[in-house]
């Protein structure tokens, strides 16, 4: 058996102190054969070969590093950062004050410009290669969850489900006032800044903001739930793969603490190690074992995230399909165009409406307008439904409705509560 942590970034005593051969954490099914890719390539191929026996669970951390390669810039990097290299016109005190909340309640244009000019998604704006290989793990049915630090939505643009998606620092598909928080739409909000506009709330007219998460803000509820409930999708992952993310920024820095201690971790950036650095705004990164005696499952492959998953699909016999999916998805955008692309992207263009204890129904849902047209006869008139045949013209409930609501009733409590699921 394995042995109690003593130190935060050693998993066991017998692994600390170099004897890891007699470990459980390295004898386990999860262990890797070596720390490299052809490792990663080999224990891939076990849960390939584990996914037609049970399913297996990958979750992926992905940070701005994953979509360079689409032309939106990190924040961070000093060639191409936006912090180095977008700031300087707007004359903010520091660079971070552009994402800082109160700040931005005091003076909304710099924040409005750079939205604007920077992070409204560009029609030219794709998904990567990285992208379309999370799409492919999904394919497989192996990827449970992608936890994403990035506001660019090509997570979703890719078709990874909704579901499985947790932004960690927000969206710019929906919208909230800054002061009272009451929700907005997403894309009028985004459609008044692009025409220069400010726009404000109708209920206490304070400033609107796209759902992104600022400096002084909470975290998305969906973020809060998942860490309330001690992250139960990494407490169960087979592998976890942290791509393009300097790990600099909590708390989405320690979620890699989370998994199991004999979970592999994979670790894919072009000039971090991911072990954070100190800032103003920025916390010491996760906690990891490469370099470290005793290391049994951290794997460092430094290089364009595009370039190393194409040779993990390589070794892996993924490439076709890999391909493939990137030529399908080119067809398809340009055939559509880029109206297809914000449908996928705001959902408010599909009709639905959010709550503000719901979210936003995944892409492709029935809408209200849907269930009204399934309503329609040849003639275009709305075809009454069962309850509304059953009611007389003088407002009672006929008899034989009567006797079905009372035979229903009788037989279980839970009839209308599956009705209500059915018929919001």
């Amino acid at each position: 058996m394995g042995c109690a942590p003593l130190l935060p970034f050693n998993p066991c005593c017998l692994c600390s102190s170099g004897f890891n051969l007699f470990c459980s954490c390295v004898n386990s099914p999860h262990s890797l054969s070596s720390l490299n890719l052809e490792g990663v390539t080999q224990y891939l191929s076990k849960l390939e070969h584990r996914q037609k026996k049970r399913e297996v669970k990958i979750v992926v951390m992905a940070g701005a590093g994953i979509s360079v390669s689409a032309g939106v810039p990190d924040f961070r990097s000093m060639s191409t950062g936006i912090y180095q290299n977008k700031m300087d016109k707007y004359s903010l005190p520091t660079p971070q004050h552009m994402f800082d909340i109160d700040y931005f309640i005091s003076d909304q244009a710099p924040f409005y410009d750079f939205v604007k000019t920077e992070l409204y998604p560009k029609p030219t704006t794709l998904p990567t290669v990285f992208h379309h290989f999370m799409n492919l793990l999904q394919e497989k049915q192996m990827l449970s969850r992608v936890y994403t630090q990035n506001i660019d939505m090509l997570e979703r643009l890719a078709g990874i489900n909704q579901e499985a998606i947790c932004e960690v620092h927000g969206t710019l598909s929906t919208s909230s006032c800054a002061n009272c928080k009451k929700q907005c739409d997403g894309y009028s909000t985004m459609k008044r800044i692009r025409k220069g506009e400010k726009p404000k709330c109708e209920k206490c007219g304070g400033p609107q903001k796209p759902d992104i998460v600022f400096f002084g803000e909470k975290m998305p509820r969906k973020v809060q739930e998942q860490m309330k409930l001690n992250m139960p999708d990494l407490k169960k992952c087979d592998l976890l793969i942290v791509a393009g993310t300097s790990l600099a920024v909590q708390p989405f820095a320690s979620f890699i603490d989370a998994v199991p201690r004999s979970t592999p971790r994979i670790f894919i950036n072009r000039d971090s190690d991911g072990s954070g650095r100190k800032g103003d705004y920025d916390d010491a990164g996760g906690q990891h074992l490469w370099g470290k005696c005793g290391n049994y499952r951290d794997v460092l492959l430094r290089g364009d995230c595009d370039k190393i998953v194409t040779q993990i699909c390589r070794e892996m016999d993924w490439l076709n399909e890999l391909q493939n999916k990137i030529k399908t998805f080119a067809d398809n955008h340009k055939k559509k165009g880029g109206a297809n692309v914000e449908e996928k992207l705001f959902p408010s263009l599909k009709g639905e409406r959010r709550s503000s204890k719901q979210p936003w129904r995944a892409i492709g849902s029935s809408t209200s307008k849907d269930r009204l047209d399934a309503r329609r006869n040849s003639s275009g008139k709305l075809k009454k439904s069962e309850s509304e045949r059953s009611v007389t013209r003088n407002g009672s409930i006929s008899p034989s409705h009567r006797r079905k609501l009372s035979k229903s009733n009788s037989n279980s409590s839970l009839t209308s509560v599956g009705s209500a699921a059915v018929h919001p």
